[in-house]
Protein backbone atom coordinates (compact mmCIF):
# COMPACT_ATOMS: atom_id res chain seq x y z
CA UNK A 1 0.00 0.00 0.00
CA UNK A 2 2.63 2.06 -1.06
CA UNK A 3 2.79 5.07 -3.35
CA UNK A 4 5.64 4.40 -6.25
CA UNK A 5 8.52 4.98 -3.65
CA UNK A 6 8.64 2.04 -1.71
CA UNK A 7 9.76 4.04 1.52
CA UNK A 8 6.59 6.35 1.64
CA UNK A 9 2.90 5.04 2.31
CA UNK A 10 0.10 6.05 0.08
CA UNK A 11 -0.99 10.02 0.43
CA UNK A 12 -5.28 10.62 -0.11
CA UNK A 13 -6.09 14.60 0.21
CA UNK A 14 -9.81 14.64 1.30
CA UNK A 15 -11.51 18.07 0.30
CA UNK A 16 -15.02 18.21 1.53
CA UNK A 17 -17.01 21.20 3.78
CA UNK A 18 -18.25 18.27 5.81
CA UNK A 19 -16.28 18.10 8.88
CA UNK A 20 -17.81 14.88 9.65
CA UNK A 21 -17.28 12.99 6.87
CA UNK A 22 -13.44 14.27 6.98
CA UNK A 23 -13.27 12.53 9.86
CA UNK A 24 -14.74 9.99 9.39
CA UNK A 25 -13.36 8.67 6.45
CA UNK A 26 -9.47 10.23 7.75
CA UNK A 27 -10.11 8.17 10.55
CA UNK A 28 -10.63 5.07 8.21
CA UNK A 29 -8.00 5.95 5.89
CA UNK A 30 -5.53 6.47 9.08
CA UNK A 31 -6.21 2.96 10.45
CA UNK A 32 -5.67 1.34 6.74
CA UNK A 33 -2.27 2.44 6.96
CA UNK A 34 -2.67 5.45 4.71
CA UNK A 35 -1.03 9.19 4.75
CA UNK A 36 -4.21 11.50 5.25
CA UNK A 37 -4.71 15.40 3.96
CA UNK A 38 -7.80 16.62 5.14
CA UNK A 39 -9.50 20.08 3.84
CA UNK A 40 -12.38 21.75 3.77
CA UNK A 41 -12.00 23.59 0.78
CA UNK A 42 -10.07 23.27 -2.57
CA UNK A 43 -7.79 26.52 -1.48
CA UNK A 44 -7.18 25.32 2.07
CA UNK A 45 -6.08 21.90 -0.19
CA UNK A 46 -3.47 23.90 -2.43
CA UNK A 47 -2.11 25.63 0.34
CA UNK A 48 -1.42 22.22 2.06
CA UNK A 49 0.04 20.36 -0.42
CA UNK A 50 2.30 23.25 -1.72
CA UNK A 51 3.10 23.62 2.61
CA UNK A 52 4.00 19.67 2.60
CA UNK A 53 4.98 18.63 -0.80
CA UNK A 54 3.82 15.53 -0.58
CA UNK A 55 3.07 13.36 -3.95
CA UNK A 56 -0.91 12.60 -3.89
CA UNK A 57 -1.39 9.23 -5.06
CA UNK A 58 -5.67 10.17 -4.90
CA UNK A 59 -8.37 12.87 -4.00
CA UNK A 60 -11.43 12.59 -2.30
CA UNK A 61 -13.34 15.68 -3.18
CA UNK A 62 -16.65 16.57 -2.78
CA UNK A 63 -19.14 17.04 -5.36
CA UNK A 64 -20.06 20.28 -4.90
CA UNK A 65 -16.99 21.79 -5.18
CA UNK A 66 -15.71 20.16 -7.94
CA UNK A 67 -18.88 20.74 -10.03
CA UNK A 68 -17.92 24.72 -8.74
CA UNK A 69 -14.45 24.29 -9.68
CA UNK A 70 -15.26 26.21 -13.12
CA UNK A 71 -12.78 25.29 -16.09
CA UNK A 72 -10.42 24.32 -13.45
CA UNK A 73 -11.52 22.09 -10.73
CA UNK A 74 -8.34 21.55 -9.21
CA UNK A 75 -7.39 24.74 -9.02
CA UNK A 76 -3.75 24.92 -7.51
CA UNK A 77 -3.77 21.36 -7.29
CA UNK A 78 -3.01 20.91 -11.00
CA UNK A 79 0.01 19.59 -10.60
CA UNK A 80 -1.02 16.37 -9.27
CA UNK A 81 -3.82 16.17 -10.67
CA UNK A 82 -2.95 14.31 -14.06
CA UNK A 83 -0.70 11.62 -11.52
CA UNK A 84 -3.72 11.55 -9.03
CA UNK A 85 -6.70 9.10 -8.72
CA UNK A 86 -9.83 11.43 -8.48
CA UNK A 87 -12.49 9.81 -6.10
CA UNK A 88 -16.23 12.07 -6.21
CA UNK A 89 -17.85 12.33 -2.46
CA UNK A 90 -21.63 13.14 -3.02
CA UNK A 91 -24.80 11.90 -0.35
CA UNK A 92 -26.59 11.78 -4.78
CA UNK A 93 -24.50 9.71 -7.04
CA UNK A 94 -27.44 9.55 -9.10
CA UNK A 95 -27.58 13.76 -9.40
CA UNK A 96 -23.66 13.44 -11.26
CA UNK A 97 -24.27 12.47 -14.22
CA UNK A 98 -22.59 15.18 -16.65
CA UNK A 99 -22.29 17.81 -14.16
CA UNK A 100 -18.73 17.27 -13.20
CA UNK A 101 -16.16 18.78 -15.24
CA UNK A 102 -13.38 15.83 -14.83
CA UNK A 103 -14.37 12.24 -15.10
CA UNK A 104 -13.69 10.41 -11.48
CA UNK A 105 -12.10 7.29 -10.85
CA UNK A 106 -15.05 6.17 -8.41
CA UNK A 107 -17.74 7.46 -6.25
CA UNK A 108 -18.43 7.25 -2.48
CA UNK A 109 -21.33 7.77 -1.40
CA UNK A 110 -21.69 10.21 1.76
CA UNK A 111 -24.05 8.37 4.37
CA UNK A 112 -27.48 9.62 4.74
CA UNK A 113 -28.76 10.38 8.16
CA UNK A 114 -29.20 7.19 10.53
CA UNK A 115 -27.51 5.42 7.59
CA UNK A 116 -25.04 2.53 8.84
CA UNK A 117 -21.47 3.44 8.58
CA UNK A 118 -19.92 3.12 5.31
CA UNK A 119 -16.07 3.44 5.80
CA UNK A 120 -15.66 -0.55 4.86
CA UNK A 121 -17.03 0.39 1.55
CA UNK A 122 -15.15 3.62 1.32
CA UNK A 123 -11.94 1.43 2.21
CA UNK A 124 -13.02 -1.32 -0.59
CA UNK A 125 -13.40 1.68 -3.10
CA UNK A 126 -10.21 3.88 -2.88
CA UNK A 127 -8.15 0.07 -2.50
CA UNK A 128 -9.71 -0.74 -6.05
CA UNK A 129 -8.98 2.78 -7.28
CA UNK A 130 -5.26 2.90 -6.08
CA UNK A 131 -4.79 -1.05 -7.55
CA UNK A 132 -5.59 0.05 -10.90
CA UNK A 133 -3.28 3.28 -10.91
CA UNK A 134 -0.22 0.90 -9.59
Amino acid sequence: MSSSHNDTPTTILVIDPDLGFILALSRALLSAGYQVIPASTMEEAAKLTSELGLGIDAVVAEAGALASGGSDPMGGLGRWAARSQMIVATSTPEALAGKLPVRPAAVLRKPQANEPDLTEEWLRIIRQVLALSD
